[in-house]
């Protein structure tokens, strides 16, 4: 939340290593409860921040995408191997 708190541990990690970006997610009191509850963290701006980056790194087109469904859909990138 804290911008000078980003500005300066961006800082930091820069002067340290030589990242290609730097992404922060948000504080999310879901990921604290699924950690201490050892469950998996709901859906919530943590999640949504996650996904978004994972988007960027590794971009699913739409025919390679497969989806499961528990009330919400969500896709998943499946690889494709040849034999």
């Amino acid at each position: 939340r804290d911008a000078f708190r980003r500005a300066e541990i961006e800082l930091e990690i820069r002067r340290t290593f030589d990242p290609c970006s730097i992404s922060f997610a948000p504080h999310d009191l879901r990921v604290d409860a699924a950690a201490w509850a050892g469950a998996t963290v709901d859906y919530g701006p943590f999640t949504r921040a996650i996904s978004e980056l994972t988007a960027t790194i590794l971009p699913i087109s739409r025919a390679g995408a497969r989806t499961r469904r528990n009330g919400r859909r969500r896709a998943f990138g499946v690889p494709v191997t040849a034999r």
